[in-house]
């Protein structure tokens, strides 16, 4: 349980605030201090788009993006209850998993298929910390999109919001490594190809499973 936990919310909320107190000193430093030095707000901001670039364009960002994006894709692929993934993208800037319905219209009070949904968005954390030790940053989305259907299904389930996502966190852990193998060539791929679409995940992935 408190591996679980650590996962979860230590490691993830760790690593927000983190680049939040990061966020807040670098608009300290360049705000109050670095003036006195004669640097101008100016040129902090384009050494900082300089650096965000530079980190943006290495090959660790690119791979840690391929991993996070090829496990959504590849654990939503596996699960008929979720709409079909339509593309998936890791480019230099940011990555995607879109889906062939956005609307979040095929959730309802199904706690299967909402869970299978959380599940699907905690996949990326998962295989983050499992190369990395912790996920970075650019998890906030997925996590509060995780926390807010947690606390959803919570109300008819009996299980507090904190339980849900323990439960989908140990079964995402599961299947990641279980679909390892899977995961890492969709993610080479992407370090290739940049943008997959659904023909393309058809090839590597196979037939989806019908539910």
């Amino acid at each position: 349980m408190w591996k679980i936990k650590a996962s979860i919310f230590l490691r993830v909320r760790f690593e927000i605030l983190k680049w939040s107190l990061f966020y807040i000193g670098a608009v300290i430093v360049a705000e109050k201090i670095l003036p006195d030095y004669g640097f101008t707000s100016a040129t902090m901001l384009v050494a900082s788009c300089a650096g965000v670039t530079l980190w943006h364009r290495s090959k660790t960002f690119i791979q840690r993006v391929a991993i996070h994006e090829a496990a959504h894709a590849v654990i939503s692929w596996k699960k008929p209850l979720l709409p079909e993934v339509n593309c998936v993208m890791a480019g230099k800037y940011e990555g995607l998993t879109s889906y062939s319905n956005e609307d979040m219209s095929f959730l309802s009070d199904d706690y299967e298929t909402t869970m299978s949904y959380i599940v699907m968005l905690l996949a990326g954390i998962a295989a983050e910390i499992k190369i990395y030790g912790s996920p970075c940053a650019g998890t906030l989305s997925d996590f509060l999109k995780a926390e807010c259907w947690a606390a959803e299904i919570s109300r008819g389930s009996g299980l507090g919001r904190d339980e849900v996502l323990e439960t989908a966190y140990r079964q995402v852990t599961n299947e990641v490594a279980g679909n390892w193998a899977t995961i890492q060539a969709l993610a080479q791929e992407l370090e290739k190809r940049a943008v997959i679409d659904a023909d393309g995940l058809l090839d590597i992935l196979g037939p989806r499973p019908i539910s």
